[in-house]
């Protein structure tokens, strides 16, 4: 009887142990960090959803990129949109506009890899070629991490789902990632992102699709060059393109500030209103405040509103006491994730102006060292 009870004892501990390795499919990131660092070039289609209760956003773009030593992001990448064709080399910045037929190139003053990395692209791109090795901070997580699934299929492929918890904030937000493995290559083939705030959640989902690795990518595909009858144009500081908003009446919203004020777009008429979508996460964001402060104040006194629209946050993040640790004095909304839609913003910071009878005049994307200026500029000629 006693043997029975030791080795019922001994079943339970494997069980217990099995479990625990179950729970947090943490082996599973690790595989696909060393996995995606032995990736030399790649061939796929990136589709990004972004959904609230009240709309569904949809992009999709073909992507070729290979590994560079001398580029500054550490690959060269050259995709297709419905829109378009870009492609940065590693230097410069290139990109057909079917739309409008013109034919862009970055000029010197124009960091190019901002194009790329204040894009939902850039994400796309960390799924299957990271660029360094980040296994001890994977290791260091205290996320709950649960295997939901060793053998999903999406598309013609096999897949493990892995859904992580993280911790509830202060502003009680439940935020859980789900993460879709290719069982043959362990590359992240789809993630879904879901946070959830008073009965409303909005998910951010980011899929892998038709990929071909290491099939020996020849550099010599990536050039671009002006289509017959577009015309070319050199991207500056003060030349990049105007978004698809400039000349449209602004999406009127309502959204609660960081003393939880509810703020209402429509009731800021009278004053030109400086929009500036940003995230603690985003380095390029945090590079443009101290411009973005400059403006406000520049312009103290006058009827002119800064607001940043604090989008996507991690759940330990705390915009309020990060703007108040950069002096930044400006107020702040949060929750943008929410809007975004309504303004076709996928990229990171992205500002408009808006004049005082609520039309929007001036989008920029991305951070260039002069913005403060260009802002300025415009504001002054709609005071």
């Amino acid at each position: 009887m006693k043997s029975f009870k030791l080795l019922s004892l001994f079943f339970i501990f494997l069980f217990l142990i099995s479990c625990d390795k179950e729970e947090t499919g943490k082996e599973l990131f690790i595989q696909a960090n060393q996995s995606s660092l032995k990736i030399n070039d790649a061939t796929f289609t990136a589709k990004y959803t972004f959904r609230t209760k009240e709309d569904v956003q949809n992009a999709s773009i073909n992507i070729n990129i290979i590994r560079d030593k001398d580029s500054k992001l550490g690959f060269i990448v050259k995709f297709d949109t419905q829109t378009g064709t870009g492609l940065y080399d590693g230097k410069k910045y290139y990109y057909i506009d079917n739309k409008n037929k013109k034919f862009y190139t970055s000029g010197e003053e124009i960091e190019a890899e901002n194009f790329i990395l204040s894009s939902w692209i850039s994400y796309a791109i960390q799924l299957v070629m990271l660029d360094q090795d980040y296994t001890e901070n994977i290791k260091e997580r205290n996320d709950k991490m649960i295997i939901l699934d060793k053998n999903a299929t999406i598309g013609t492929l096999k897949t493990t789902v892995v859904e992580t918890t993280l911790p509830i904030n202060e502003n009680k937000v439940i935020e859980t990632i789900t993460t879709w493995f290719d069982n043959e290559t362990n590359i992240p083939v789809r993630e879904t992102r879901k946070q959830t705030r008073d009965e409303e959640t909005i998910s951010t989902t980011f899929e892998i699709s038709n990929f071909k690795i290491n099939q020996g990518i020849d550099k010599s595909l990536f050039t671009l060059s002006a289509p017959q009858g577009y015309t070319s144009e050199i991207i500056t500081p003060k030349s990049e393109p105007e978004g698809d908003k400039v000349g449209e009446m602004a999406e009127d919203f309502s959204l609660k500030d960081l003393e939880n004020n509810v703020i209402t777009l429509s009731k800021l008429r009278g004053n030109v209103v400086v929009l500036d979508f940003w995230g603690t996460w985003c380095k390029w964001c945090v590079k443009a405040m101290p411009k973005i402060q400059s403006v406000h104040e520049h312009f103290k006194g006058k009827k002119v509103i800064v607001l940043g629209i604090s989008c996507k946050e991690p759940n330990d993040a705390d915009p309020k006491q990060f703007m108040k640790e950069h002096n930044i004095t400006y107020n702040s909304l949060k929750y943008g994730e929410e809007i975004t839609h309504l303004y076709n913003v996928t990229g990171f910071p992205t500002l408009f102006v808006i004049d005082k009878d609520g039309k929007i005049i001036k989008s920029l994307s991305g951070y260039s060292d002069d913005m403060d200026t260009q802002l300025i500029n415009i504001i002054e000629k709609n005071l």
